[in-house]
């Protein structure tokens, strides 16, 4: 902006009022970003009326609420369409990220607020995909010991949370930088349009199964029909070769000593092998969760639309101040804190 305003118009203009100027453009264009935790109150109360059954919960901080005044320190969505998708065809799986400082405090507001959303009652067959461990709190029958640190370990060394966390930033890019309700309206509409989108993909299957499940069963088929060799003991074990690896399969039970069947429920190539040796027929092995129709319930609620701010009930006795800007001690850290059991890369 300097460059040009020196080019053009021969003027020289300090960085500070480019900045100054930059700031007032874009609040003529999406609103002033402190005037709008004065309406917030009133767009949490819209957005309950117009989604029923929907979450929607401002906290302030308790710090200035002593002092007679209202700051916004947070806030909690969690529509009724999303919860019941959740609940009727979404796999029991979340991954967890992203609160304003990662902190006990913080972590368990969210977390108590996640658990009472999506009724999760003690944490029971949900599993967390996650780089912290403030879970175990919250979910003590579910997640015991050993067995979250695994997890936690397992998940943060590998690219699958980089990559997961990367998409859902460059999903938001757009609206991350706008005021707090019309950030919030653009991440609302843009979740609508993608139920919507969803359901119109799905609704074109040509199988039972998801696109990419069947090039998976597709994929682990052609494994076992040409490299895979069994035999059995006749009763429910299968011993399955493939190559110079062995691995033993149950199929009343379900499962290979591979893991790769129980972790995401399509018949490994091991198992494959054992049910044509039994004359079955290995894609009614597939997961329900991976079908058409639990895709379908997924998608079936829809977030309803918001009405305007000339229809709110704004009330200046519910207007509050921006949350405080938080800038931690030192240096950012690159590196995360590693587990005191945890191998360190060379």
């Amino acid at each position: 902006m300097m460059l040009d305003l020196k080019r053009n118009f021969e003027l020289n203009v300090s960085h500070v009022k480019c900045k100054r100027a930059k700031r007032m453009v874009f609040e003529l264009l999406d609103g002033s970003f402190s005037d709008e935790y004065n309406k917030l109150e009133a767009y949490a109360n819209e957005l309950r009326e117009s989604n029923p059954s929907s979450d929607v919960v401002v906290t302030l901080s308790k710090s200035t609420l002593e002092e007679g005044r209202r700051r916004f320190l947070r806030m909690h969505m969690c529509f009724h369409a999303l919860k019941m998708g959740f609940n009727l065809g979404l796999r029991p799986f979340i991954g967890l990220d992203v609160v304003e400082k990662e902190n006990k405090n913080t972590w368990n507001w969210f977390l108590q607020l996640l658990q009472s959303s999506l009724d999760l009652k003690e944490g029971e067959r949900i599993t967390f995909m996650s780089d912290m461990q403030k879970s175990k709190q919250s979910f003590p029958k579910h997640i015991t010991g050993i067995m979250l640190d695994i997890l936690s370990l397992t998940v943060t060394n590998s690219t699958i949370l980089r990559k997961t966390r990367m998409h859902g930033q460059h999903w938001i890019v757009d609206a991350r930088d706008k005021p707090i309700i019309k950030m919030s309206d653009d991440i609302i509409i843009k979740t609508m349009n993608l139920l919507r989108e969803h359901v119109e993909e799905v609704r074109s299957w040509r199988h039972d199964f998801s696109l990419k499940c069947k090039d998976l069963y597709n994929e682990y088929l052609q494994i076992a029909q040409t490299v895979c060799e069994v035999n059995t003991n006749g009763q429910n074990g299968y011993e399955v070769t493939e190559g110079s690896d062995k691995h033993c399969v149950n199929l009343v039970v379900k499962k290979c000593t591979c893991r790769s069947w129980d972790l995401i429920g399509i018949p490994c190539p091991h198992a494959i092998r054992a049910i044509l040796h039994d004359s079955g027929d290995p894609i009614t092995e597939i997961n329900w969760w991976y079908s058409k129709e639990a895709f379908l319930l997924t998608y079936r609620h829809k977030i309803q639309h918001v009405r305007g701010e000339k229809v709110w009930k704004i009330e200046p006795s519910q207007a509050m101040e921006p949350p405080e800007l938080v800038k931690l001690a030192g240096r950012p850290k690159v590196k995360r804190d590693r587990q005191k059991d945890e191998a360190v890369k060379k």
